[in-house]
Formats: C-alpha cells, structure tokens, sequence
C-alpha cells in the first residue's frame, strides 16, 4: 500500500498545471420541486428565471455557467398535444413543425444564444418578481462569450413509463452544441422514468482545457468515472440534486473522484453543498444550499427563488494519476492479492525452508560465524 501511494504521489507532481491561469465558473441554482411543473406556463416561468440568473453570472464575469439538476422541465412534444415522440430528441430540428412549439426548443435555442449574446433579461442584482405566466422578453446587448451548459429533465413521451432523460448540454461561444450528455445512472426508485444513457462521459475541449461533465449519481461509481482522467480533462461539471437524507453524506462522497482523476471538480447542487475540489483535495468553494424553500410568496406575485455560485477554477490545472489506470477498486484488488500471495508464500515456501534449514544445521553442528575452518 506505501508503495503505491508512493508512486501516487509522485507522479502527482507531474502535471499540467498553469498557476497564472483561472477561469470563473457561475452555477445557477434552482430550487423547484415536482408540484412547481403543473402547467406549461409554470414550465416556461422556470426557464425564464434560470436563464435570468444565467445572464447575472455571465454579468458577474463567469466565463463557464452551467445548472443543478432536476431544476427544469421541458417537452419535446409540441404543447397541449398528447402525440408520442419518437424517442429523445437528438437530432435538434427545432426551426420548424412540429418540435418548434415546444419547450425543449425553447431551452436549445435560448441557451444557443445566451452562450453567444443574446439574455434572457439584463438585470443587475437583487431578487425580481415576474408574475406567473409571464414571458421575459429578449434583450441584445455584447457579446457574452461563454460557454453555458443547461441541465435539464427532458419529456419525450406523455404515453408510456419510461419518458424521460435527464440531459446536460454544453454550448461554445458561438452557439455551437459541444455535448449532450444523458445521465447514465439514474437513482433507483427516484428516476424510474428516466432513461438511462450511454455509458460514456462528455468531453469539451476549450481554452480553459478540457472540460468533462457528468449528472449527480453518475461520480458515485468509480469504474465509470475512470473515464475522467484517461481523456485528459482539466475540469469536471457535476449539476446535481440531493435532499435531507442524504445531503451531508453524498457531496462528501463524490471528493475523491477529483482526486482519484486529477482535476478540478465542481458539484452544484440546490438542496445540499455546493463544492469545488482539487487535484489535490483543496477545497477551492463551499456552499451550503440546504434549506432554501421551493417557493417565497409575493401577494399576487411569485418570487423566484433562483440564485447563482461565483468560483474562481484554476485552469490547465489537471495532475496526473493512476487510478484512472488501475482502478480505485482494482488498487484495494490488487493490494488484498499481493497481501494474500506474501502470507502464502511465507507459510508454505518460506517458513519451511527455514526451518528445514536450521534442523540440517542443528543436525550436523554447523558453524554460525564467518570463519572458513572446520564444518562440511
């Protein structure tokens, strides 16, 4: 085991590190619960203040902004209909009939242009109340040059069990679409209607380094999180949704996979901890989100309580590790085999031999010291 953490720890010192760089990374938290997604209206008024908030961050100076889980809902089925889609939305025709109409559309193009420079409302801080129902109108200002990842519950059927995907995108300052990640663990007995995706994590590649992103439980299973730091990312991207049961434990959890993989992680979450995490185990953010309610009441108007998480990353900063290569369970494997093999090579090769060894000695008076006289 010290030789192993010996040469974990030396080749940590190899690196790809650029001290002289950062990156500002925004996250929006949104704090809505299932019975706030009633209605398309209250759909839409969700993505209204997510994308506000979005716009603060980018105002705030992030360069990478990016959304907690199970925050929205969207449809990929045109409103008020009850047609089937077929399948999740990969092939993003939202320009015409009939997916235009819906809310998915919505999200793909607005995130599009906030990534390039269009916001949903150019606002300046403090809390805004729009009345539900409400559309916020877009507003054209400079350029934004952000890279901006929506996270997000996509519907793709109102018919059958399984009609979900939890999805994660990123876009490129030009509006370019660079993943589509779709979670590949969904939570047993909380996601029985999600989809599960491919077992493959998303890659970006952008002038802060490579960029990987997951979905929550996915960073719970670190056979699959190997993937992280064989493709060479620099940061990690977790949106991510907890509650009171397991909130203190699950963000704890999820640290040893910045460490395990070398790179900078954040994990955002609205009903938890928010943290980024280190190479190394540095704590560069901490947060605490719990608590906050789904809902304040404003007379005959609704508050929205979303907010955003401003952390200073640094970029280039990956480290390389072995345990992208070997395994964190195939380490403990490989220790338990080298310890078994010594017990048994010491009890049945050589114990006897030694002892074998010191009946011949006893037997024939062998000489102990160095000198060359007398002896067989």
């Amino acid at each position: 085991l010290y030789f192993f953490a010996g040469i974990a720890y030396t080749m940590s010192s190899f690196n790809t590190a650029d001290p002289t760089r950062s990156v500002r990374v925004g996250g929006v938290l949104i704090s809505a619960e299932w019975q706030d997604y009633d209605t398309p209206e209250e759909r839409r008024w969700w993505l209204d203040q997510a994308f506000e908030q979005s716009q603060r961050a980018v105002n705030a100076g992030a360069k990478i902004v990016f959304w907690s889980e199970w925050g929205i809902f969207v449809d990929e089925f045109p409103e008020n209909t009850t047609a089937d889609a077929n399948g999740p939305n990969k092939h993003y025709n939202c320009s015409s009939a009939p997916h235009m109409t819906s809310t998915f559309c919505a999200l793909y193009n607005r995130a599009s242009m906030l990534a390039k420079k269009v916001c949903s409302q150019c606002v300046h801080g403090g809390r805004t109340k729009i009345q539900r129902g409400s559309s916020v109108p877009f507003l054209t200002h400079a350029q934004n040059n952000v890279y901006f990842g929506p996270s997000f519950i996509s519907f793709f059927s109102n018919t059958r069990d399984v009609n979900a995907t939890n999805r994660f995108l990123l876009f490129s300052p030009d509006g370019e679409l660079l993943f589509d990640y779709q979670k590949a663990h969904p939570v047993l007995g909380g996601e029985d209607n999600v989809l599960a995706g491919p077992k493959n994590v998303a890659f970006a590649d952008t002038e802060y380094g490579r960029v990987a992103g997951v979905i929550c439980a996915d960073a719970g299973y670190p056979t699959y999180m190997q993937q992280v730091g064989r493709g060479g990312a620099d940061l990690l991207l977790v949106p991510a949704y907890d509650w009171p049961q397991i909130y203190t434990a699950s963000t704890p959890e999820m640290v040893p996979r910045a460490i395990e993989n070398g790179v900078v992680m954040m994990r955002l979450t609205s009903f938890g901890r928010v943290e980024a995490v280190g190479p190394l185990g540095e704590m560069l953010l901490q947060v605490n989100t719990f608590g906050l309610p789904a809902e304040v009441p404003c007379g005959d108007h609704r508050c929205a309580n979303t907010t955003y998480v401003l952390a200073d990353l640094p970029a280039h900063y990956r480290r390389y590790s072995l345990y992208p290569y070997i395994g964190y369970d195939d380490l403990h494997a490989y220790a338990c085999c080298a310890l078994a093999a010594a017990v048994t090579v010491g009890a049945f090769v050589v114990v006897p031999v030694v002892r074998c060894v010191r009946r011949r000695r006893n037997r024939y008076h062998l000489p102990t010291g160095d000198n060359d006289s007398g002896g067989i």
